[in-house]
């Protein structure tokens, strides 16, 4: 008699990849298919997530509520910047609206992004030599699990966050100051996973 399969086994939750799917720019055809299933994809499933990207969804819903479906409910996001596709920066920014996890990937050919460059970002090589798609896969995996655990902050979050205020009549002099620094200095730890 045959082994019989574990039916309770974990399933793995989704891990939407946004990037560019269509051949673009002057990128070799099916370039970004290649960074997907050599780096992106191995990455992904190795930090304990399946890869999900709407092109590859038979449903029959329509691909913008996919979209949106998938930025407010997966429990984690990989989105890659490279070529600095619009469509990817929309739907990098309604993730981030939504105050979700999401690891930010660049190739080596890009130029940095002012609105997101301050952001962590993984960059890799385009070229994709062994080595250096064996490093990617390394750094992205590592990205994830390390972003999984992250508070992360809607805008929303930020409008709505106290401000601070200190009556003047509790302290004065230094001990004013002091206390205005203690009360500073609370306030920037508890924001320190803060992405704009």
């Amino acid at each position: 008699m045959g082994k019989k399969e574990d039916t309770n086994e974990k399933i793995k939750e989704k891990c939407f990849v946004i990037m560019p799917i269509s051949d673009q720019g002057d990128y070799p055809v099916g370039h970004f298919t290649k960074i997907y299933e050599q780096i992106i994809k191995p990455a992904v499933t190795q930090a304990g997530y399946m890869p999900y990207r709407i092109d590859k969804d038979d449903s029959c819903e329509s691909i913008p509520d996919k979209i949106v479906i998938a930025l407010k409910e997966c429990p984690m996001a990989i989105c890659d910047l490279s070529n600095r596709n619009p469509n990817v920066m929309y739907e990098l920014g309604l993730r981030r609206a939504y105050g979700k996890p999401v690891v930010q990937i660049q190739d080596d050919k890009t130029e940095k992004i002012f609105d997101v460059g301050e952001i962590s970002t993984v960059f890799y090589k385009s070229g994709r030599v062994y080595e250096d798609v064996l490093e990617a896969r390394k750094k992205i995996k590592a990205a994830i699990l390390a972003t999984r655990d992250e508070k992360m902050n809607s805008p929303e979050d930020i409008r709505k966050a106290k401000v601070f205020q200190m009556s003047s009549d509790s302290v004065s002099g230094n001990d004013s100051a002091d206390a205005t620094l203690t009360e500073i200095y609370n306030e920037l730890k508890g924001c320190k996973h803060l992405m704009f």
